[in-house]
């Protein structure tokens, strides 16, 4: 072509400035744009070899209006070889962003618009910090921090990204919101994520993540989410083969469609425990998307913060369904719940058992179940429940008929709502329900949990217990009771004890009611009729507070 150009170019210990114009075409500053194959950067790049050494550049990004960036000590050797160029070299990064980046690509191209070029890069970065402003495109994200070594593999074809590889290993990650409550800090978090467009959207990938948080590691996550767009609507299909619930906050913030007050009782519920082959279903245009189902199997879950709502703990089963409905399927063993507003224990329970099914209309959430089984070594319960929940806050509507199949008399105190009942009555019962077998009794209770025992008729509140061979140590200056089947009943505050048979010494009862009028003032009344000997029954009056009168 009769023109003389430079084979090759050694640019030692310089400055320059790379520019991006808002047009998103790249020049050198100094050098004329130009517009033509023969002129501006598109000159420099039809030389067989380009190197820098040791020299600093700084790049202003026009079209994204940021401020210049600039790297040091510099070293990068571009070849061409018939529009195909391979790029070795290094930069040292500004102390804002970083220590190091080292990159190698291979390139096919002209011109100095980046969307005439395609190739395969590789990038490896050192200490890169994280930051609000090095990390794009995290909207509710208001702080970051943390350092990260990063390699990544990445395809671009015609200026437009393909496919992205990465393997990275962050340390002291933290990350607030843009809610008070949205505050985390990671000791390390580690990995691998692959990226890729596909015809009909794009595929997000990862494995072997690593989550270490106050010297706690969590590992083994494998998760897949695909976008398809060739229908009316796009749909996002995220599947995750293990996921720590501690870490759903994180997700939380990150994902589309969970606002403030969402995150905020995320955070106060707590959860902990497994999520395993969780697939969710999202739908809607972006910046629009909504949860449309999901499917997951749980195990050793929990929620809940003790003093402030009611804590569960070791749940297990599976749920299926979308946010406004649904099925839940319960298989726990060793589970347990506290709810400190109600009981004055833990209570455990070897299984819990059953299915259960939930809706969200009108203002209430509500889930119920026809067919829950309960047991430990105290109790077996088989249950119909349903409990609503006002999505604006206050007090669990519950209807509540339960069958015992077993119980032990003892025991059933720790069940008691206590924190709710005359503290009297509550000593009378822990020291009077001695022992005994309850046989097929049952538990209704209907309307507001903060409402209990409804002294004004605002709901049901009404237990039944036949008992086998009990005893009941009514006053400590009587004898006890032995021997004592009966019917125990318990209505709002009262209490009620019909007796067939039992034994007083060696005197035998008949037809004895024992009550309670009101657990508040327990004042017990005892009527009924009593056979045995004469100087056995003397000897109970005699030493009893009567014993003086009499």
């Amino acid at each position: 072509s009769r023109e003389v150009r430079p084979a090759s170019i050694d640019i030692i210990g310089a400055g320059v400035t790379l520019i991006r114009d808002p047009d998103g075409r790249l020049r050198i500053d100094g050098i004329e744009a130009g517009t033509g194959p023969g002129t501006g950067l598109s000159r420099l790049l039809l030389m067989d070899r380009l190197a820098i050494h040791d020299s600093r550049v700084t790049f202003v990004d026009r079209q994204r209006e940021r401020a210049g960036v600039r790297f040091s000590d510099v070293t990068l050797t571009l070849r061409n070889e018939s529009s195909q160029y391979s790029v070795i070299g290094y930069a040292m990064l500004p102390p804002e962003l970083g220590y190091r980046v080292d990159i190698q690509a291979v390139l096919q191209g002209s011109g100095n618009w980046i969307g005439g070029w395609s190739g395969r890069l590789y990038l490896k970065g050192q200490s890169v910090a994280l930051t609000p402003e090095n990390i794009p495109r995290l909207p509710r994200v208001t702080q970051l921090a943390g350092v990260a070594d990063v390699r990544g593999w990445v395809d671009i074809r015609l200026g437009r990204l393909q496919s992205v590889i990465a393997e990275f290993d962050i340390h002291g990650l933290q990350v607030t919101g843009d809610d008070a409550g949205d505050a985390m800090d990671f000791d390390r978090l580690g990995g691998q994520v692959g990226w890729r467009l596909r015809k009909s959207g794009w595929q997000l990938a990862g494995q072997n993540l690593v989550i270490e948080q106050d010297s706690v590691v969590r590992e083994g996550t494998v998760f897949a989410v695909t976008e398809d767009d060739s229908g009316a609507e796009p749909r996002i299909t995220a599947g995750i083969n293990r996921l720590n619930l501690q870490d759903l906050r994180l997700l939380a913030l990150l994902a589309p469609g969970v606002d403030p007050e969402q995150r905020r009782e995320l955070a106060t519920l707590q959860p902990e425990g497994m999520i395993e082959d969780m697939v969710l279903h999202i739908s809607g245009p972006a910046g629009a998307r909504e949860l449309a189902g999901f499917d997951a199997v749980f195990r050793d879950v929990g929620f809940g913060t003790a003093g402030r709502s009611p804590v569960v703990r070791q749940l297990q089963g599976s749920i299926t369904g979308t946010p406004r409905a649904g099925a839940l399927w319960l298989n726990s063993r060793q589970a347990s719940v506290q709810d400190d507003a109600l009981f004055r224990d833990v209570l455990s329970f070897d299984a819990i058992e059953g299915e259960a099914a939930w809706n969200s209309r009108q203002g209430l959430f509500t889930i119920s179940s026809d067919n829950l089984r309960i047991a430990n070594d105290d109790l077996e319960l088989q249950a119909r429940v349903t409990v609503a929940v006002p999505e604006t806050g206050g007090s669990p509507i519950v209807d509540l008929d339960a069958d015992f199949v077993r119980g032990k008399l003892r025991r059933i105190r720790h069940y008691l709502p206590a924190r709710v009942m005359p503290q009297s009555g509550v000593r009378w019962l822990d020291s009077s329900l001695v022992s005994g077998e309850i046989e097929q009794g049952s538990i209704v209770v209907q309307g507001r949990l903060d409402q209990l025992p409804y002294d004004n008729g605002e709901g049901v509140l009404r237990v039944s217990l036949p008992v086998k061979n009990a005893t009941l140590d009514y006053s400590p200056d009587w004898t006890q009771i032995i021997r004592l089947d009966a019917d125990v009943n318990f209505t709002g505050r009262s209490m009620d004890v019909h007796s067939s048979s039992g034994f007083i010494r060696s005197a035998k009862l008949a037809r004895v009611h024992a009550q309670i009028k009101d657990l508040e003032r327990p004042d017990l009344t005892i009527r009924g009729r009593v056979n045995g000997q004469l100087d056995v029954m003397l000897t109970e009056m005699d030493s009893s507070p009567v014993g003086d009168v009499y």
